[in-house]
């Protein structure tokens, strides 16, 4: 059985995930959960932990770089005269290197 999580021990998870990966979509994030064991407790799992790391964004803790991806703070790369708003993120690796040509 996979263990419950909720409150701060899913957005501790989170973050961890997160520090480990630099950024993911909430798809993604429940994914890795469900992989390393774990479920999210409620009725609406995806959007617990939307709410989770809602939280943790007002704190400034995650940053949300659009909506339903979430970043270790930090990671997201930053504006450059050809990409002035940052490199379109669907071109970034986890590892935060551009893949585009």
């Amino acid at each position: 059985d996979a263990e419950p999580l909720w409150g701060r021990r899913l957005r501790s998870a989170c973050r961890a995930i997160l520090a480990r990966l630099g950024r993911a979509t909430l798809t993604e994030l429940h994914a890795a959960l469900h992989h390393l064991g774990y479920r999210i407790a409620g009725n609406h799992p995806v959007k617990t932990l939307a709410d989770a790391l809602g939280y943790d964004t007002d704190r400034g803790l995650v940053d949300r770089p659009r909506r339903g991806t979430y970043a270790h703070p930090g990671t997201l790369p930053r504006p450059t005269r050809l990409w002035p708003g940052g490199p379109p993120i669907g071109h970034i690796t986890p590892n935060n290197t551009n893949t585009t040509p």
